[in-house]
């Protein structure tokens, strides 16, 4: 489950981050460490269910999200 998670942030990350970049949508993250990076890492740490929760509330605190 670890391993389908991670293939789609790297996706995510090669692919659709692309697209979105081409199309003049804004793809920059607030964080050093993309939010994109940080799930990735927290899934392979704290595993997918926990991993996630914690990648969606720091994309929910960046940018465009954030107030």
């Amino acid at each position: 489950m670890r391993r389908i998670a991670i293939w789609i942030i790297i996706f995510y990350q090669s692919v659709i981050a692309s697209i979105l970049q081409a199309l003049g949508l804004k793809t920059e993250c607030r964080y050093e460490q993309t939010c994109s990076e940080y799930t990735k890492h927290a899934i392979l740490k704290h595993g997918v269910l926990k991993g996630s929760l914690l990648g969606i509330k720091r994309i929910l605190s960046c940018q465009p999200y954030y107030k």
